[in-house]
């Protein structure tokens, strides 16, 4: 089978980088061919990585020629399914793909990894009209978790019944690694993500300041947020000797981090599926987050981590202190998180998106 992998933003983005490369890497090792198709990525986002260049086609047209551009992409390449990744907000090029879903003899397949994001508009007048054909036409339509598609369905009753839940993925890690330190040699507990006010980041070094452990740091792995106020944050608590930033980093890199933290910690206001709470569970580390969205999906309280009242700082901090404190609960809770990453590995997400192509 012949699949493009249709990026509703830029597969630079980490989220779509992620999913893009693992899902891909899943079909080739499956038999099948797959190219990531997408505009342009963004200077400060993630590279895709060399080895696999020829499989990248960029969409780099103006709006009003991209159609014909994509149009030549999938019949040069005999494509079978537009497999589309987006955000649920409607943006204007999206437009032209609504021509080739009915030019095309591909199968058209939408992906929801949101709906409803908390920094994006609605959507409203042309843009629900223009989503709401969009999704008439296309074959099959798939949420990220359960949480989403519910979301969606309340939004979009016209989906209910068709509509189904297919999670995101993770890579093999090679294994657990043992617990290790940060640059400034103590441990470290590691959070992912966009630092974003909907990532909850300010909580989490709120509840972080409460644990009144000098020896335990916390890395924070992710991009910077327009107007973010962390560092200002990091300062104010008193917490400039034990926080680092590092930026966005790439996979293998966050991996690492993973591997050697001693245990993985978010605290999102809003989360529709939990892409790095799900890599630290496949890295065996127990993962302490609040009971948000789609979390509890992926982590049950007792199990395989800790789950903390939503936007609560003093509950998120006792979760936080009991892990950080108890050896025997982090072991306990670390041999059963691996186990329950295991359906989330990319060979077992790409035969459940066989099935609906």
């Amino acid at each position: 089978m012949k699949v493009a992998l249709l990026a509703g933003s830029t597969y630079s983005d980490a989220t779509t980088h992620s999913v893009f490369t693992g899902l891909r890497s899943a079909y080739e090792r499956a038999g099948h061919e797959a190219w990531v198709v997408s505009r342009p990525g963004s200077g400060d986002g993630l590279a895709f990585p060399p080895e696999s260049a020829e499989r990248l086609l960029i969409l780099d047209a103006p709006p009003l020629r991209l159609p014909v551009q994509l149009w030549g992409i999938l019949r040069r390449r005999r494509i079978e399914v537009v497999h589309l990744h987006f955000s649920g907000w409607f943006r204007s090029w999206h437009l032209g793909l609504l021509p080739l879903t009915r030019l095309s003899s591909c199968r058209w397949v939408v992906t929801f990894q949101d709906f409803g994001h908390p920094e994006l508009p609605p959507n409203d007048g042309w843009r629900a009209a223009a989503l709401g054909l969009l999704l008439d036409r296309a074959g099959a339509v798939t949420a990220v978790s359960d949480f989403l598609k519910a979301r969606i369905t309340r939004s979009l009753p016209g989906l209910d019944g068709r509509i189904r839940t297919v999670y995101n993925g993770v890579p093999d890690p090679g294994g657990p690694g043992p617990a290790g330190t940060g640059p400034s040699g103590r441990p470290y507990i590691l959070s992912v993500g966009r630092l974003a006010p909907y990532k909850g980041t300010d909580l989490l070094l709120m509840a972080f300041a409460k644990l009144e452990r000098p020896d335990l740091d916390l890395i924070l792995c992710g991009a910077p947020f327009h107007g973010s106020h962390i560092a200002g944050l990091i300062h104010a608590l008193g917490l400039r000797d034990r926080v680092r930033l590092t930026g966005l980093r790439p996979q293998a890199e966050v991996r690492a981090l993973m591997k050697g933290c001693l245990f993985y910690a978010a605290a999102p206001r809003a989360e529709t599926f939990g892409m790095a709470a799900a890599e630290a569970l496949s890295c065996g580390k127990a993962v302490v987050a609040t009971r948000t969205g789609a979390i509890p999906e992926l982590v049950t309280d007792g199990v395989n981590g800790l789950l903390a009242e939503p936007k609560d700082v003093d509950s998120l901090a006792a979760k936080l202190r009991l892990l950080a404190g108890d050896p025997l609960l982090r072991r306990s809770l670390e041999k059963r998180a691996a186990e329950s990453a295991e359906r989330f590995r990319w060979e077992r997400i790409a035969e459940e998106y066989l099935r609906v192509y």
